[in-house]
């Protein structure tokens, strides 16, 4: 196992020694710094969504108040259904995998299988599937990833900004290096 990250921790147990030293495994350090950039994750669609329930039950509301029509609130629903259903989508990872929750179904990515993680610019139902990286594609990115195999594929549920695409790509790729050292040096032992 590879050690990395080595912290001070106040003592409980002598309280004349000021810090207690703890080693923490390099792995875990990178598993919390991964969860803590996944976090937002899910904050663009719930925004999105809920905009869009805001305004359409905001037209619902002013047609039933010119028409009387109760079945104008029927063009709310489904865009409420949508802001209900956004936050379900959520990125968490551990050792072995990352989970990525869309609206309706759960990927399960093992790191083993994947080669490399890209962000790219989103591409999916909020832009009507049009790509670039403009104003037309509202700045957003999304997460692609290679498989040993070579098949990739892209998770538009993982829509975010910028920035905090780049970075979670990165802290991924990081991630897979450490843990093809540590899957390497495992498999030298066993063969020796």
């Amino acid at each position: 196992m590879v050690y990395a990250l080595v912290y001070p921790v106040p003592s409980k147990v002598h309280p004349r020694v000021p810090n207690d030293f703890r080693v923490i495994p390099r792995e875990v350090a990178l598993v919390d710094d991964l969860n803590r950039a996944l976090r937002p994750i899910g904050r663009a669609p719930r925004v999105m969504s809920v905009t869009l329930a805001a305004f359409s039950i905001g037209l619902s509301a002013l047609v039933f108040s010119e028409s009387g029509n109760v079945l104008s609130f029927l063009v709310g629903v489904p865009a409420t259904v949508v802001a209900f259903l956004s936050f379900r989508i959520r990125a968490c990872a551990d050792e072995e995998s990352l989970v990525v929750r869309s609206y309706l179904r759960t990927t399960t990515i093992r790191l083993r299988d994947v080669r490399a993680f890209v962000d790219l610019e989103y591409i999916g139902f909020w832009n009507l599937q049009s790509g670039g990286n403009g104003w037309t594609n509202l700045w957003l990115r999304m997460l692609d990833y290679t498989r040993t195999s070579g098949h990739g594929r892209s998770l538009p549920e993982t829509m975010c900004t910028r920035r905090r695409g780049a970075e979670i790509a990165a802290l991924l790729n990081s991630y897979l290096d450490a843990q093809e050292m540590a899957w390497k040096g495992a498999s030298d032992k066993h063969a020796s």
